[in-house]
């Protein structure tokens, strides 16, 4: 993310899911995978003292997550590692308007709101 005339401005980075490898190792496991046996499994061949089943086969694909890019566009669940949000302008508008009902008891309608009971009227604009 970079701060482009006082605006956050997304970015491609690096694939989260791949680590920019642009492919994934899978592997598809056992059938019985979810399963307790009582002796050794005759399909992946685990023994009873084995804490799961083992994997059949290994296989590469390509990432889902940049489509096989290794570059994806940041969006707004990215982490603002470099700290841009701090850098951005922040209005702050003074009202004297009542909430409305559902400002009060839901929070409807607010990206924020602050009740101050009167403090403000002693404070000056700075």
């Amino acid at each position: 993310m970079k701060s482009v005339n006082g605006k956050a401005v997304f970015e491609e980075v690096k694939c989260w899911h791949c680590e920019g490898r642009k492919e994934l190792k899978r592997y598809d496991p056992c059938p019985n995978f979810d399963k307790r046996m009582s002796q050794s499994c005759k399909i992946c061949g685990k023994i009873k003292e084995e804490p799961s089943h083992r994997f059949l086969k290994e296989y590469i694909r390509s990432c889902s997550t940049c489509e096989g890019k290794g570059i994806r566009l940041e969006d707004r669940f990215n982490n603002d590692r470099e700290h841009i949000i701090a850098t951005l302008p922040i209005e702050v508008s003074n009202t004297t308007n009542p909430l409305s009902w559902e400002e009060s008891y839901l929070g409807l309608n607010t990206v924020s709101s602050v009740t101050d009971y009167g403090r403000h009227q002693r404070l000056s604009e700075e």
